[in-house]
């Protein structure tokens, strides 16, 4: 017989199941084989119901996670681009770093020859060599470089040029630029040393069995600075300081021959100016030569032509004291 509970095979006329414990029915009916199938189907995995199903809990803490590696992404690129950006490997909304507009040493220009040779001498006054700079034609001067009229106004060829090479590529226009910058610092440095460090003559070489306190000497003058109270005090004519030489014809002839290597084919485009000023107590003149690129105007050379009809000397770097002018 079988249980008709559990369905085990059990010993016929047993009462109870010795497998699950039930009491089983009369004889009859346990002996029925129909109730071990029907017991068997019962017990099939099948029909067993699933266990509800619970809300994961992890599931958020999933979607927490990816939501915070989002915002990490998203913050990792920006501080990614920040670095990018201040250290000039991109830009945005404007020209790349590499660009001449962001590069260029030379400044805007200014309205007037007057006004590039008076900012001049307020920078001068601040021993701010970059503004100083910043006054000349530079990346200007470059562009509009002639080198074929440069070498033949001289009939010749000489690699000490200002400028050694002919702007035929942009190579050769970036070596320019910067001999031309390096150019402008000698005259800023002659200028500097004629004026602060007297006890040595520019030029001269002075042995040290002859003066062994040569750099404690120049240490010495460069304490003081001639030029931290400079004052403008006004502008001249060229004419007023070499007695109307500068204006006559073959002068003017010979400044534009001497102009036209760097673009200039109107003798309005350049100009002679006298910037006066007060300084260590005594009265000074300024007298650079001035050019003009696309209407705006920028100092060319510190000792201009006027300059040189007075016969200053090119390290003076166009100043001179008032008591020097005979």
């Amino acid at each position: 017989m079988f249980c008709s509970f559990c369905g085990k095979n059990l010993n016929s006329g047993t009462k109870f199941c010795s497998y699950c414990g039930k009491e089983l029915p009369d004889s009859h009916e346990a002996g029925s084989q129909e109730a071990p199938v029907q017991a068997a189907k019962a017990q099939r995995p099948s029909q067993i119901p699933a266990p509800a199903a619970k809300n994961p809990k992890p599931a958020k803490r999933t979607e927490w996670s990816l939501l915070f590696g989002m915002i990490g992404v998203v913050l990792g690129a920006v501080v990614l681009a920040a670095v990018f950006f201040f250290t000039g490997m991109i830009s945005f909304g404007g020209a790349k770093s590499n660009d001449s507009a962001v590069a260029k040493i030379e400044g805007p220009g200014y309205d007037t020859p007057e006004e590039a040779a008076e900012a001049y001498l307020i920078a001068l006054k601040n021993q701010d060599t970059g503004a100083m700079v910043a006054t000349f034609a530079v990346e200007s001067y470059v562009d509009n470089y002639d080198f074929e009229a440069w070498c033949e106004r001289l009939q010749a060829y000489v690699p000490t040029f200002e400028m050694k090479l002919p702007t035929s590529n942009v190579y050769n226009s970036t070596l320019d630029v910067e001999t031309r910058r390096a150019s402008i610092i000698n005259q800023i440095t002659n200028q500097y040393f004629t004026y602060n460090v007297p006890s040595v003559r520019l030029g001269t070489t002075i042995s040290l069995a002859e003066n062994p306190q040569v750099a404690s000497v120049i240490e010495k003058d460069t304490d003081h600075y001639v030029f931290s109270d400079l004052e403008i005090t006004g502008t001249m004519s060229p004419n007023d300081i070499t007695n109307d030489i500068y204006s006559i014809e073959k002068n003017q002839e010979n400044l534009l021959t001497q102009t036209k290597p760097f673009g200039v084919h109107d003798l309005k485009d350049v100009s002679n100016v006298v910037i006066t000023f007060e300084a260590n107590g005594e009265t000074w003149y300024f007298c650079p030569q001035l050019i003009r690129y696309e209407g705006r105007w920028y100092v060319q050379s510190l000792t201009g032509n006027a300059a040189a009809i007075m016969g200053m000397d090119s390290a003076y770097g166009g100043i001179v004291k008032e008591s020097w002018v005979e």
